[in-house]
């Protein structure tokens, strides 16, 4: 079942870390482990790759002295914009076991002080076993995608990580770097689009009653009322037709 995925970015972290590096505003790091994890209770004996003790797997270890929401975070490198609906992916197998464990988020990020988008969050026990997980990736612009651990309720439940790999959509940009902030005002998108996250959104996604955007950007700045005299539609726009 793998000898067709040659063009496959992935890594099963037996010998390093690959293109995924530590983030240096986060709590703890992720560490490379083999076999059983210290913290009772979390399951973890055994990567994804071998299925053995001898095989490497990515540990967020929630073990004293860690404290709830601490938070271990990796980033990729950069890629080129993924205009493509469906090209790009990215896919993994995670390990949440633990009467405590804590989240498991994916995000997306166009620059280095913006805010992420997220693409997929993970909470809670999922049993003792690896799961897959494939989450699509849409960008108008460069990006890298950023995973982050998070301590539970409690020092009993890790995270394990293994074998992420994306699809050949997905193309990375070598020796590129990200801006320290996108670019805001005329020309970011084209006429009649906004800024929506990580793409250009059609203006008819403003204030439509629907959160489209991280963090509910198309929909923050809308009045929370409006009598409409005057000629005054107070931002909203009218959805076309057809």
């Amino acid at each position: 079942d793998e000898h067709s995925c040659s063009a496959y970015s992935g890594c099963n972290f037996e010998n390093d870390f690959c293109m995924w590096i530590q983030d240096k505003t986060d709590v703890f790091d992720w560490t490379r482990q083999k076999g059983s994890s210290t913290n009772p209770g979390s399951g973890l004996d055994r990567d994804h790759t071998l299925g053995n003790e001898s095989g490497t797997y990515l540990f967020a270890d929630s073990s004293s002295p860690r404290q709830p929401d601490d938070n271990a975070v990796l980033k990729s490198s950069v890629f080129r914009p993924s205009q493509t609906v469906g090209a790009c992916s990215i896919r993994f197998f995670y390990h949440m076991q633990g009467r405590g464990v804590g989240s498991l988020n994916i995000f997306l990020e166009t620059s280095e002080t913006g805010q992420r988008t997220n693409l997929l969050t993970l909470e809670g026990q999922r049993g003792d076993d690896w799961r897959k997980a494939v989450v699509s990736i849409y960008s108008d612009f460069y990006y890298r995608i950023v995973i982050e651990g998070t301590v539970g309720s409690t020092n009993q439940g890790d995270i394990g990580l293994d074998d992420i790999s994306f699809t050949p959509g997905c193309q990375i940009a070598d020796g590129r770097t990200l801006p320290p902030a996108l670019p805001t005002g005329s020309g970011v998108c084209a006429a009649g689009n906004f800024l929506c996250g990580a793409i250009c959104a059609p203006n008819s996604k403003l204030c439509d009653f629907n959160n489209d955007c991280p963090y509910n950007i198309d929909e923050s700045g809308c009045p929370a009322t409006c009598d409409y005299e005057h000629g005054d539609m107070c931002g909203w726009i009218s959805q076309p037709t057809g």
